[in-house]
């Protein structure tokens, strides 16, 4: 038994998982901790990289990508820690971070869940709480409400434009890149549910730990440097249909079947009006942005045709 089991699920990330997991080992805690990798089938040595520049780390090889809740799952079976810390292969982990974590963990026993400030890579804060999804919220993410009215609490809610990432307060939800999660609430709620291929596998799990009864908090004196999107961003259109798939199953597990057709209409129509203005960003400004227009225009069209599909 050890105090911290680190688990990262690693796909085609080979430099920035070697920047990882020397950061942790340069940094580690003062505690007892393990290190588990999950390699989802990487095909740019990622694999060679960790068996030899880091033979402590606990590797776990798969021959397909299960995919990150999955993979999650499989390393927490195997992991022995009271505390289990959930890291993107894209993070630095700063010193006395993780440290932080664990005391701030060990003395709040009601906390289930704990998220630190994520930072980018120049230093500046990392929006990392949301509210829950709600018909509403995707209302006005879909309509630019909270774009139109960036101070407003009831159209800022949902991504919380307000949210003060200074304080240390409770969250519906923290982001999964870096999380640290009290095993007995695990052994109570269960574990990440695997209907989630990619994203929002930990809105369910939060979810599911606060309406029985855990807190979950956003902790901003632990520090964690984050990427964001280094293994799915060549993949954009994909991963962002992947996006689209998780919220129609989250809708479907936790507010039923009916709520599946009132999410479909507002999230389609917030593509097509997106498809709409990129189509004219394209048209009207040729010159300027001209393939990242394309590319976003690409990237709500291929999105539309997938919500045809499943009309």
């Amino acid at each position: 038994m050890c105090e911290i089991s680190i688990v990262i699920v690693n796909y085609n990330t080979k430099n920035l998982l070697a920047k990882c997991l020397r950061s942790i080992y340069s940094n580690p805690p003062k505690v007892s901790f393990e290190v588990i990798v999950v390699d989802n089938n990487s095909t740019d040595e990622s694999k060679k990289t960790v068996k030899e520049g880091f033979p402590q780390v606990l590797l776990l090889e798969n021959s397909r990508n299960i995919g990150f809740s999955a993979a999650n799952n499989q390393a927490i079976k195997t992991s022995c820690g009271k505390y289990i810390l959930l890291l993107n292969p894209d993070t630095i982990v700063l010193p006395c971070s993780l440290d932080i974590l664990f005391e701030f963990m060990d003395k709040h026993h009601e906390v289930a869940v704990a998220g630190p400030k994520l930072l980018n890579p120049d230093g500046t804060c990392q929006p990392s709480c949301r509210s829950f999804p709600s018909l509403f919220n995707f209302f006005t993410e879909s309509s630019f409400l909270y774009k139109l009215f960036p101070t407003s609490k009831i159209f800022g809610k949902f991504s919380l434009n307000r949210f003060n990432y200074d304080k240390v307060q409770q969250v519906d939800m923290v982001k999964g890149a870096c999380m640290i999660i009290r095993r007995e609430a695990l052994d109570q709620v269960g574990l990440m549910d695997e209907n989630f291929f990619m994203y929002a596998e930990e809105t369910d799990l939060c979810y599911r730990i606060k309406k029985q009864d855990w807190s979950v908090y956003f902790f901003p004196k632990a520090q964690i440097i984050h990427y964001g999107r280094q293994s799915t961003k060549a993949q954009s259109s994909k991963m962002f249909i992947e996006l689209h798939k998780s919220y129609r199953i989250f809708f479907k597990k936790h507010f039923g079947t009916i709520s599946l057709v009132y999410l479909w209409v507002i999230l389609f129509a917030g593509i097509l009006l997106r498809v709409i203005l990129w189509t004219l960003m394209t048209l009207l400004y040729r010159k300027h942005n001209k393939s990242r227009h394309k590319e976003k225009l690409r990237l709500y069209w291929e999105t539309l045709k997938w919500y045809c599909s499943i009309s």
